[in-house]
């Protein structure tokens, strides 16, 4: 099949959508596929897909380039990644591109990441978050299939778009940074333990309740350290969690290592005793950070939230940093059997996550949408 990925954000430029498109479009051309990526600015080139710049911003001059691209490699597929705000707040990129390519019989396949999340992201004019909101169900209407990680955004677009409600599809969003098949988690003895959590250093992340962990963990006489693995978006956040460690006696425990590369990122989480995800949304699909330390194969001490969706709540729950201090020594100490819980971690990641899995649904909801459009005679 050759495939068409819009893609806004691309490598270099990585954040959470960044990662997502990368991997997917190495998934997409490991299983055999033509692809080819449309992105802003500069992208890195790669080898085992074509990458193309359609310009330094989603305008009409960028939507022109972008059809061109699609229509040069003979495009069965569009696939196109989405938040309402990754294409610039007046771009009405998401919306035309999958118009034209319809009208082609090129079928569309949004994968969406936020939907009618203005709001919640602090848009306080009404008339900006009513046009953010508007291009959310034009974009959502225009696609053969939605593609969504989480239960919750598909119950909202069913809410806000009924007619689209049938076309909305789940389909995991795989881990930002994925171990190779051959790597496995080395099991440390003895030593100071080492705690580790990844995914952008924001408030939503909740650094400090695992510096508060930490720090009740060690009171009860744990050696222990936490390394915070992940770049820093919000700086203010990140000194506040400074100034706390050193408050609690712990900043010589505590290390906010910022952006490394993947193949360290792998290394430190392989060397790792257990990991940490105290996430505001909670043990869900669409975290590509949890994932990632499911991946990893590490047993993970998550603070329970309203949000968490099973099998991620086989990770060990805990609420407050004493009972994460709690859980976090019952794994040290063997009450827990850690191995156990690690090897369950990956086992579900590779089960139902991996990017071979995410390629592979979206392709076959693509495949089933075509084939029933065929024998309707659309």
């Amino acid at each position: 099949m050759n495939i068409a990925l819009i893609a806004p954000r691309f490598p270099p430029c990585y954040d959470g959508v960044g990662d997502h498109a990368e991997h997917l479009a190495a998934a997409f051309a490991r299983a055999g596929h033509a692809v080819t990526v449309l992105t802003e600015g500069s992208p890195r080139p790669q080898n085992a897909y074509r990458v193309h710049s359609v310009g330094a911003a989603w305008n009409t001059q960028a939507i022109r380039e972008s059809f061109r691209r699609i229509t040069e490699c003979a495009a069965d597929l569009l696939v196109i990644e989405y938040t309402p705000f990754i294409f610039g707040a007046s771009s009405m990129a998401p919306v035309v591109l999958p118009m034209m390519a319809r009208v082609r019989g090129i079928h569309v396949a949004a994968v969406v990441h936020e939907a009618f999340h203005a709001e919640r992201a602090g848009v306080r004019n009404v008339a900006k978050r009513r046009l953010l909101e508007m291009r959310d169900r034009l974009v959502l209407s225009g696609a053969n299939t939605v593609c969504v990680a989480a239960e919750a955004l598909r119950d909202r677009i069913a809410d806000e778009v009924p007619a689209v409600a049938s076309r909305v599809a789940l389909v995991p969003i795989g881990a930002n940074v994925e171990p190779l098949p051959q790597q496995r988690r080395r099991v440390r003895t003895g030593g100071r333990a080492r705690l580790a959590t990844f995914g952008v250093v924001m408030p939503r992340r909740r650094i400090d309740v695992q510096i508060r962990a930490l720090a009740e963990l060690v009171r009860g006489g744990t050696d222990a350290e936490l390394h915070v693995l992940g770049r820093v978006f919000d700086t203010e956040y990140a000194e506040a969690c400074r100034r706390l460690a050193i408050e609690l006696g712990m900043s010589a425990r505590v290390h906010l290592r910022g952006a490394l590369p993947r193949e360290q990122i792998t290394a430190e989480l392989l060397d790792a005793d257990l990991a940490l995800h105290t996430a505001e949304e909670g043990c869900i699909p669409s975290s590509g950070a949890l994932l990632c330390l499911m991946a990893h194969g590490l047993p993970i001490v998550a603070a329970a939230t309203p949000h968490d969706v099973a099998p991620l709540t086989e990770a060990v729950h805990s609420a407050s940093p004493q009972a994460l201090a709690s859980a976090m020594a019952s794994l040290l100490c063997g009450t827990l059997d850690g191995i156990a819980l690690g090897s369950r971690a990956r086992e579900i990641y590779e089960s139902s996550f991996g990017w071979r899995e995410v390629a592979a649904r979206i392709v076959t909801h693509a495949s089933l949408e075509r084939s029933v459009r065929h024998a309707a005679g659309f």
